[in-house]
């Protein structure tokens, strides 16, 4: 009997989490559908291999979770705080991703919706930085804004070693635009008239 309990696999379905009193922190290996879990607390969160489909985690503290290989199809992740979240081989790519703070995540191997990429890199004072990059727009740590705005404003930043990797982004930034460019101009072919 006991086998048989612990082979089953947690399934919750239209299931608004915010109305729960006793939330709890291990959602692992579950499976979410038409969820509500939006502005909730799952700060250090166990979400490994969990499943959530066409669920709402707007505004969600999920900083320092533990989400490896998690899959979020058709949900919305607008705002979440990412900040320490280990997101290693998840899956995003199908979701609104447009998280507040990403802060030393875990992204490697993750699959980011389309034309996304994220880059780390440590500061000369060891600071971390971490940067989720799209052709129009970048953003570092918790600070998003279009390419043309870090221009801008990039070199108010106090801090040179900072100023110096945020100017290597906005290079990359600038590249992926022109390449985005390229690729949506479409040869034109001349057709040739049948004789």
């Amino acid at each position: 009997m006991e086998q048989a309990k612990t082979n089953m696999q947690r399934v919750e379905h239209g299931v608004d989490f915010t109305t729960i009193k006793t939330a709890s922190s291990d959602y692992a290996k579950a499976v979410f559908i038409d969820c509500n879990f939006e502005g909730m607390d799952l700060s250090f969160a166990d979400l490994r291999d969990s499943s959530f489909i066409n669920c709402n985690l707007k505004g969600a503290d999920l900083s320092f979770t533990q989400a490896m290989s998690a899959t979020f199809r058709g949900s919305d992740l607008t705002a979440v705080n990412l900040f320490g979240a280990n997101l290693y081989m998840a899956n995003v790519e199908s979701s609104e991703f447009k998280p507040h703070d990403i802060k030393s995540v875990d992204l490697r191997a993750a699959r980011l919706p389309n034309e996304y990429y994220v880059l780390d890199r440590v500061l000369e004072d060891g600071g971390a930085l971490t940067a989720l990059l799209t052709p129009n727009t970048l953003q570092v740590n918790e600070e998003s804004a279009a390419l043309s705005v870090w221009e801008d404003l990039v070199d108010e930043h106090p801090n040179p070693s900072y100023r110096k990797e945020v100017k290597a982004l906005i290079v990359i930034g600038r590249a992926l635009q022109a390449d985005k460019r390229k690729a949506d101009i479409a040869p034109t072919v001349e057709l040739e008239e049948a004789a």
